[in-house]
């Protein structure tokens, strides 16, 4: 067998080194992807673009609605702005939770709906709550500032309670009638008509 060459060894030594440095480029390239993403996230952008953010896919479409009738999880958790937050507090009233983010594009344009909505309801035994998922503290309460609202929101930077509701969609809305039962989901961006019409009925509903 003859050696190899000089230009062979080479190619050879070449091959070896993009080997063992592959898995590192490879690496770099996807943190600087997320990083990116991140930062277009928390810049203003509207994401509404984007196909999904952070596993929810974004709601930028009119509220798909689906009436339902399943215990509702007993929610508790970080209050946004501190302090803590449980449905329980809320027993005996009919529970509307929004999810949201302040970087959702669809939240942006359903707020002022959902806080005129609220302002109508909230003395007929009608109590909002916002869920607020996957933000920065700061930036939430700049949103709940800007839109100037005026009901409690739980912070859920970790996703938890979403998932205990079994959210995909941002947002979502969900109608918990006065015996602690989800009457309807509302998945997309809902609207003062639909909002009201959902909180009739689950008004209506006889109690058990």
């Amino acid at each position: 067998m003859r050696p190899p060459i000089e230009g062979e060894v080479a190619t050879a030594q070449t091959a070896r080194a993009a080997r063992r440095w592959w898995p590192w480029i490879v690496l770099a390239a996807g943190v600087i992807a997320s990083s990116a993403a991140w930062q277009l996230a928390r810049s203003g952008t509207d994401p509404a673009s984007l196909a999904s953010a952070y596993g929810f896919n974004i709601g930028d479409y009119a509220a798909i609605t689906e009436e339902r009738s399943e215990p509702a999880p007993m929610l508790e958790g970080p209050k946004l702005g501190g302090g803590r937050l449980s449905l329980a507090d809320f027993d005996g009233k009919v529970i509307v939770v929004n999810l949201w983010a302040s970087w959702c594009g669809p939240c942006r344009r359903e707020q002022p709906e959902l806080e005129r909505v609220w302002r109508e309801y909230r003395d007929r035994g009608v109590q909002f709550l916002g869920l607020n998922l996957r933000d920065q503290q700061a930036a939430a309460l700049a949103f709940q500032d800007e839109f100037d609202v005026t009901y409690p929101s739980f912070y859920d930077d970790s996703s938890r309670l979403a998932f205990e509701l079994r959210a995909q969609v941002l947002p979502t809305t969900y109608v918990i009638d006065a015996d602690g039962r989800i009457a309807f989901r509302l998945r997309g961006t809902t609207d003062g008509v639909l909002l009201r019409t959902v909180l009739d009925a689950a008004m209506g509903r006889p109690r058990g």
